[in-house]
């Protein structure tokens, strides 16, 4: 064996031409694993205490390379592995798996922010249809609505393993998961319809904080993969699985909220994920039965990231005023959202301060806003008519003041007005000349 072993070590630095077999001992390479001419490497043997490896000592992302017709690596084991030696480099290093039966489910780690240490192990295998034996750090494959019931049918009969847990700082990544739709069979599951999820070994939970925290990533190319599963370093666990979740909601909305900005109801919300989410309706009540839309909003579409969405009603009203959230998606289907309820906003009136300095000779706005504007002062007589343009202006975000050339115009009352889409204040003042 020992000889067998540095026969390994060798033929590892060129290309791998023929089937290779590896029984519960480690192959090293510090240089290159070329695999073509649709060779394989497999991997068998290996336990909890005594894994099977493969060690690339190299961290660039062409430590592994297929050429040509391309060839493979057979893990199917949790403790068959990767163990790839990146330490703290970015680049996409892709895994070339292939199942039992033959087909190809490579795995593509693309790290976008650099973690801090040494190595990630990557290891796949099948498992019965009810996603037994569960990996070494999985309890339980129970449902993330009520948590209390066994979703295995919802699930494809395979783990991916992925660990750099070792990591001080794991890394930014975004996966793709090549997957076989015949480890489906026997499930509810659809292959064109899963997504990924990770299993957090500190709180033993497939959620995000508790049942109905549901926490997907990736989208189902429709041709065996799940793409663009972008995953923070601060949710990067081990154990990972794909699930059609059945009638998954199209957005899980993280929080939703409306607020008074500068005398304007302003409608804000964030979603943690979203599934074929086309846009959202912001709808509004005086009374909190009968509903009328004021505006839409686009929406991210497929994202596993947080997005941050906000929505101006410049109609503020003088009563307490009820909101809503419709998300409607790509195929029609609309989801409706609590509602939230928001007090009659402080007038802009209060929030400006207009005074004259004749001695300076200078029109003095003073304004206290939560966001800045851009806005258009002018001048205007007792009948309404406009006789000085003063230009639009730039009011800064929080105290702010501005001081304008006093206009040329007659002794007596006249209205300054500040306009914008959202603001329209007048402010009566006595010129003297």
């Amino acid at each position: 064996m020992r000889v067998i072993g540095v026969l390994y070590k060798c033929l590892m630095l060129f290309s791998v031409l023929f089937y290779m077999a590896i029984w519960g001992s480690s192959l090293l390479s510090q240089g290159q694993l070329v695999l073509s001419g649709g060779s394989f490497v497999t991997m068998s043997g290996g336990t909890t205490i005594t894994p099977a490896y493969v060690v690339l000592g190299n961290a660039s992302p062409n430590a592994i390379t297929t050429v040509g017709s391309g060839g493979f690596i057979r893990s199917e084991s949790e403790f068959h592995k990767i163990k790839w030696l990146i330490g703290n480099n970015t680049g996409t290093y892709t895994i070339p798996f292939i199942t039992n039966s033959g087909t190809s489910i490579p795995l593509t780690f693309q790290i976008t922010a650099a973690g801090n240490g040494n190595d990630i192990e990557f290891s796949t295998y099948p498992t019965a249809v009810n996603n037994t034996i569960y990996p070494s750090m999985v309890t339980n494959v129970l449902d993330q609505n009520t948590e209390t019931t066994d979703n295995s049918d919802y699930m494809i009969d395979r783990f991916w393993i992925i660990d750099a847990m070792n990591y001080t700082t794991r890394p930014d990544v975004n996966i793709n998961f090549g997957y076989d739709p015949a480890e489906c069979a026997g499930n509810i599951c659809a292959p064109g319809a899963l997504l990924a999820q990770r299993f957090n070994s500190n709180t033993n939970s497939w959620t995000d904080g508790g049942p109905g925290m549901n926490l997907y990533y990736g989208v189902d190319n429709g041709t065996d993969a799940v793409m663009n599963a972008t995953v923070a370093g601060s949710n990067l666990y081990e154990a990972w699985n794909l699930v059609d979740d059945s009638n998954p909601l199209p957005v899980e909305l993280s929080w939703f909220a409306v607020e008074c900005e500068d005398g304007t109801p302003v409608v804000e919300w964030e979603t943690e994920s979203e599934l074929n989410s086309k846009l959202f309706k912001v709808q509004k009540s005086l009374s909190g039965n009968h509903w009328k839309t004021i505006g839409t909003v686009e929406a991210a579409g497929n994202s596993s990231n947080k997005n941050y969405y906000s929505f101006v009603d410049i109609n503020s009203s003088i009563e307490v005023a009820y909101y809503r959230l419709v998300q409607v998606d790509f195929d029609g289907k609309q989801e409706i959202f609590p509602i939230e309820s928001v007090q009659p906003c402080q007038p802009f009136e209060d929030l400006f301060d207009v005074s004259l300095n004749h001695q300076l000779k200078q029109v003095v706005i003073s304004s206290e806003l939560k966001r800045s504007e851009e806005v258009k002062i002018q001048l205007y007589d007792a009948n309404g008519k406009a006789v000085w343009n003063f230009g639009k202006y730039h009011l800064d975000k929080g105290n702010s003041q501005k001081a304008l050339e006093m206009p040329r115009v007659e002794t007596g009352f006249y209205n300054l007005r500040i306009m914008n889409s959202r603001i329209n204040v007048s402010t009566k003042l006595l010129f003297k000349q």
